[in-house]
């Protein structure tokens, strides 16, 4: 194996843990549409996701990544995560 291949590989093993991760926050956000529709709780809550944002800055600053490659992303994954909590809700209720 070659120094491109062995870095090829290890994009892919990262791929997987990513996916992984993703597949793991998939069954949380289940959980919590489940605790929120039991509590009559709004699906979208302002309040946390300026905490979530205000936390991934922190993170991001301290791994020295760009915030402005890490907000889109996340964006992308808090909207996945409510249009999830929309459907487990109405399934549920």
């Amino acid at each position: 194996m070659n120094e491109l291949e062995f870095l090829r590989e290890r994009i892919n093993q990262i791929d997987s843990g990513l996916i992984d991760l993703l597949s793991d926050r998939l069954w949380i956000i289940k959980e919590v549409a489940e605790y929120k529709a039991k509590n009559n709780l709004p699906i979208y809550q302002p309040e946390r996701e300026v905490e979530v944002f205000s936390r991934l800055r922190a993170l991001s600053d301290q791994k020295g990544l760009d915030y402005a490659y890490i907000e889109p992303l996340f964006k992308l994954i808090i909207k996945n995560s409510r249009e999830i909590q929309e459907g487990k809700i109405k399934n549920i209720v």
